[in-house]
């Protein structure tokens, strides 16, 4: 998707309003931290910028590399791929698990989310590279991991490290074809 929440492509099948509503609430919340974050702004989120002060700073598309939201039901990640260029990808969580909603964003440089020497039970994620390390892409990116090394790792930890290796492959192949998302001034469409 783009950040202004134009949904490039999706796999099959998809609930389409269910999925109008997360790019809605992913782009929403992109934009929000972004301007947070290109700004420079060190402020708390329940103390927003003002207005004026908001619309004279300059964005810079770049800002944020990471985007994590933590709802009870599931977890969705966002990689900033390119200028005007996301994947947003969505993951489950065990049943019946109460959490309040966590945004975490991350600017180049900023600490991993959830980081990557994360440990629980006092067992470091090991398994989670064991399960990731094969030797394609593909088959890198859509491994399942056994259920042993979900109680070992944490789930948020696993769905990270797919998404950092499609990322990746993603921007491989851009980069190879050459391709670049259309630079759009008005930002009506991109």
């Amino acid at each position: 998707m783009t950040p202004n929440g134009s949904l490039m492509a999706y796999t099959l099948p998809a609930n389409m309003k269910e999925l109008r509503d997360q790019v809605a609430l992913v782009s929403l919340t992109w934009k929000e931290h972004l301007k947070s974050k290109s700004s420079g702004n060190a402020q708390s989120d329940d103390q927003p910028d003002s207005p004026i002060e908001s619309d004279t700073r300059p964005v810079r598309q770049d800002a944020i590399e990471t985007m994590t939201i933590e709802f009870d039901n599931r977890n969705i990640i966002v990689k900033h791929l390119q200028p005007k260029l996301l994947l947003v990808l969505e993951g489950g969580v065990p049943p019946g698990r109460r959490r309040e909603l966590k945004v975490t964003v991350e600017a180049p440089g900023d600490a991993r989310y959830p980081p990557a020497e994360e440990q629980h039970n006092g067992v470091q994620n090991g398994a989670c590279n064991a399960a990731l390390s094969s030797s394609s892409v593909g088959s890198r990116a859509s491994t399942t991991a056994s259920a042993a090394s979900l109680r070992r790792v944490g789930l948020l930890a696993i769905q990270r490290k797919k998404t950092e290796i499609m990322a990746q492959a993603i921007r491989d192949e851009l980069q190879k074809s050459g391709f670049q998302m259309p630079d759009d001034p008005s930002n009506k469409l991109f």
